[in-house]
């Protein structure tokens, strides 16, 4: 475990939280890093879902109507 964050309680839908997901003196995670959620309520475990958030630098249409994004960053 790298770190873990209580963040309080919080309405339902889609919650924002961002952090540092490394130690302080580590260049890049270790191979395998993962990220768990775990929502509660009482003593209750719920279902939630990750959700990754990424700038998009860019969109560019295709001849298929299709967009294609390109990012400098890969998601976990």
């Amino acid at each position: 475990m790298i770190n873990r964050y209580d963040i309080g309680s919080v309405s339902a839908g889609v919650e924002s939280f961002s952090w540092m997901a490394r130690p302080a003196k580590v260049p890049t995670p270790p191979p395998g890093f993962t990220v768990k959620v775990e929502a509660t309520r009482g003593d209750d475990t719920l279902d939630s879902e990750t959700l990754n958030y990424a700038v998009v630098g860019g969109v560019t249409p295709t001849d298929e109507m299709a967009v294609r994004i390109r990012s400098t960053w890969a998601p976990l």
